[in-house]
């Protein structure tokens, strides 16, 4: 009887992100998700600056078990230490791992080189996730030097990929149209929307005390320039000289990103913002699941997006969603959400003004719509995923 080779994810981005302290993004929760999903079948790889290190099962297990339950505390601890500077600093032969399936879940370091040639040498059968082309066909939206930063990540990825996975099929034309410009063949690639564990949290939502006794709307998003912030925090300016002390508040979960100067200088300078706009830069699932349940509706108008994570938390939730009119909103929000042209900012005041209302008619239709709504769950996404990743039958593997 052969021995099942392991499935090696890439943990890099998501444990960097945790030391630096900063708030988890969506690729990071793909990243969870799949850890959670394979990791009694899984070893953990960190790569940095083209080289690409496999730890050994005791480790990864330890870190698995780290990462899953959410202690990045722990992430400092001198398990950490010793674990980095024995990867870093010593060469192993990795031989048996040749012919393993290897996720990339997310897209840093992807443009480098040596990376690229490194994998190869390894011979591991890489899996990529393309979350978005946005830099690509967006760059409007991105720091500069990012487009061509991207455009060489995403023909590594077509060049040596051995399957593609993508969020939404939305991103999966985007793909093979960049293919189809470039001359290049794409691997098999496969759709697999995304989930959100947030409605099966046991533990009681707690809501922010600053939050408490409060009507407001909530958005889920770094803030950037292309999650147009400032379309909100310019209604909110005219809701609160319209309504004054009976306008609602809006809450912005999410950390401050980048090029979105205007949007920070009225944050911190506007006294009329300031009365009414509370910032969240971080929040646990717990939190975030109160904050979503408490509100009049999730408030979504980003320009582009490559999937959409906070509609489909707040739709599992329950929640309300007035959104963006763009593909892929359509694509994932089932007819439920009210979709508003981006620009259209005057349909936006009188949309938020409507849902703020106690009695709102149409707050009451969305609800009813959301009856339909089906919730694709993280099961249904590995289902889709599973003849890629799992040539052989895996029992499903969770944390404990």
């Amino acid at each position: 009887m052969t021995t099942q080779k392991p499935i090696l994810i890439e943990i890099s981005r998501l444990i960097f992100r945790l030391i630096k302290g900063k708030t988890i993004t969506g690729i990071d929760r793909v990243t969870l998700a799949y850890i959670k999903h394979y990791a009694k079948h899984a070893q953990a790889v960190l790569s940095y600056k083209g080289s690409v290190h496999i730890l050994t099962q005791v480790q990864s297990e330890k870190l698995f078990q780290i990462l899953c339950q959410n202690q990045p505390k722990l992430l400092h601890s001198s398990f950490f230490n010793v674990l980095t500077e024995y990867v870093f600093k010593n060469e192993s032969d990795y031989s048996q791992y040749a012919g393993c399936v290897y996720l990339n879940l997310n897209h840093k370091g992807i443009e480098s080189k040596s990376y690229i040639r490194k994998i190869q040498q390894l011979q591991l059968k890489t899996v990529f996730f393309v979350h978005d082309l946005i830099p690509v066909n967006y760059p409007e939206y991105c720091r500069a030097q990012e487009q061509a930063k991207h455009a060489l990540r995403i023909r590594h990825m077509l060049q040596v990929g051995y399957a593609i996975i993508v969020n939404s099929a939305f991103t999966k034309a985007e793909l093979l149209q960049f293919a189809q410009t470039q001359k290049l063949t794409a691997p098999p690639i496969t759709v697999a929307l995304l989930s959100s564990d947030l409605h099966h949290l046991l533990a009681p939502p707690k809501l922010l005390p600053v939050l408490q006794h409060k009507k407001y709307f909530v958005v889920l998003a770094t803030i950037e320039a292309r999650k147009n912030h400032l379309l909100l925090l310019q209604i909110w300016q005219r809701l609160i000289q319209q309504l004054g002390e009976d306008a609602p508040y809006l809450v912005l979960v999410g950390q401050r990103g980048w090029e979105a100067d205007q949007v920070f200088n009225l944050l911190d300078r506007c006294e009329l913002v300031k009365r009414r706009v509370i910032e969240c830069s971080s929040s646990c699932d717990v939190e975030l699941k109160a904050t979503l349940l408490n509100s009049q509706a999730l408030l979504f108008p980003s320009f582009v997006e490559g999937f959409g994570l906070p509609l489909v938390e707040a739709l599992s939730l329950g929640v309300p969603v007035i959104a963006s009119d763009i593909e892929v909103f359509r694509e994932i929000g089932q007819g439920v959400p009210e979709f508003i042209d981006t620009l259209d900012t005057k349909l936006w005041y009188d949309m938020i003004l409507e849902y703020n209302k106690n009695a709102s008619l149409l707050r009451q239709d969305q609800l009813l719509r959301m009856k339909h709504y089906q919730h694709w769950e993280w099961q249904d996404h590995f289902n889709a995923i599973q003849h890629v990743i799992e040539p052989e039958e895996l029992v499903e593997a969770e944390c404990h």
